[in-house]
């Protein structure tokens, strides 16, 4: 490269809090977030993406 800084790799670190009996539904939509979320579907084309959520009831 040329000097120029390149992104490789992006962690992303979620915090929800959701209402009591929601987590179920949450985790769901976790599981599929990164084949259905459009910045992380352009991204895996050429950086590695990953995530991790931390879910809590209310």
């Amino acid at each position: 490269m040329d000097g120029t800084i390149a992104i490789t790799r992006i962690h992303v670190k979620y915090r929800i809090s959701v209402p009591k009996g929601e987590r179920e539904a949450v985790e769901r939509a976790l599981e599929h977030h990164k084949e259905h979320c459009p910045v992380a579907v352009t991204l895996t084309r050429g950086v590695e993406f990953s995530f991790d959520a931390d879910v809590e009831e209310e």
